[in-house]
């Protein structure tokens, strides 16, 4: 029961697996009310159809379980959050049927879909959740510094979005697919740990350099419905007969780096900051896969390489 001075109320612990429905009745000094009421419906924003241009994550909210799939339709355009990470439930995913995924992530806010169990306290596994698929229908998505760990990777099934600094760690299947004459030309790749790395198939075309595609069970597989552009990358050998032994298919990958390039490696303050009046700052670097980093207050980094 509310005052008579109250105009909010706040339903907090809901369970996003079910729909509520809430009703407000306003009773006078002589405890009347009108008992025709009409009824508002709540039920969890992210999961099944969605018609309406909606935002993921922000602000504080920086991690998110999904429980259900996720299916953008009607020309909508779901956007997540840099800095936002999605725990996805098993068997769950995102799939773009008419509209497009904006996930524009930053070498230091990225945006991170992966699986539930990739908690502390559990075990998170290949093929756990069903990946990210944008169809024939997608209107344009955009997905950079985007990483997709634990599920079934990245398909492209006759899309050609823009994807920039992808990241496809430990997925069954591929970790980046594309199938049905999709498109797509991209850098900085990190393709790790999946089954099979990169992969084309039935028309789809791919151009991919200045990437790291090494540690997947086949690195890079094509069909032969086209042949893949895939030179000037790190493959995790020096020598091609190395890197032939874990590729199929119509695949080129000549020439090929011989060192592995650090990936979109960057530096800020915690908080963006960048005139501050305390002796001490706190700095985020970045670098994919960089093993270590090394900072020098000297601007000419005398001595620190």
């Amino acid at each position: 029961t509310l005052g008579a001075d109250e105009s909010g109320y706040i339903a907090g612990g809901l369970d996003r697996s079910k729909t509520y429905y809430f009703a407000v009745a306003g009773f006078n000094g002589d405890n009347e009310f009108n008992e025709i009421v009409t009824t508002e419906t709540w039920s969890d924003p992210y999961s099944g159809a969605i018609s309406a241009d909606m935002t993921i994550g922000g602000g504080s909210q920086k991690e998110i379980d999904i429980n259900q799939s996720i299916v953008v339709t009607n020309n909508a355009t779901v956007a997540i959050a840099p800095g936002a990470t999605l725990y996805f439930a098993p068997g769950t995913g995102i799939t773009v049927e008419s509209g497009a995924l904006i996930a524009d992530g930053t070498a230091l806010d990225p945006v991170v879909l992966t699986s539930a169990n990739d908690k502390a306290g559990t075990t998170p596994a290949p093929g756990d959740w069903a990946g990210v698929t944008l169809g024939s229908g997608d209107t344009g998505s955009v997905l950079r510094h985007l990483f997709v760990n634990y599920g079934q990777g990245l398909k492209l099934d006759g899309s050609s979005p823009v994807v920039e600094a992808f990241t496809a760690l430990s997925n069954s299947g591929a970790g980046l697919l594309l199938a049905n004459n999709a498109s797509l030309g991209t850098t900085e790749a990190l393709i790790k740990y999946n089954d099979t790395g990169v992969r084309i198939e039935t028309g789809g075309t791919l151009t991919i350099t200045g990437s790291v595609i090494k540690n997947n069970l086949t690195n890079a597989f094509s069909d032969d419905s086209q042949t893949m552009n895939a030179a000037d990358n790190w493959w995790g050998a020096m020598d091609l007969a190395a890197i032939e032994e874990k590729v199929t298919g119509s695949v080129n990958v000549e020439p090929f780096l011989d060192f592995e390039p650090v990936l979109t490696p960057a530096i800020a303050t915690f908080d963006r900051e960048t005139t501050v009046v305390s002796q001490n700052v706190s700095l985020q670097p970045a670098g994919r896969n960089a093993e270590e980093m090394q900072l020098s207050e000297d601007s000419s980094f005398t001595g620190v390489f």
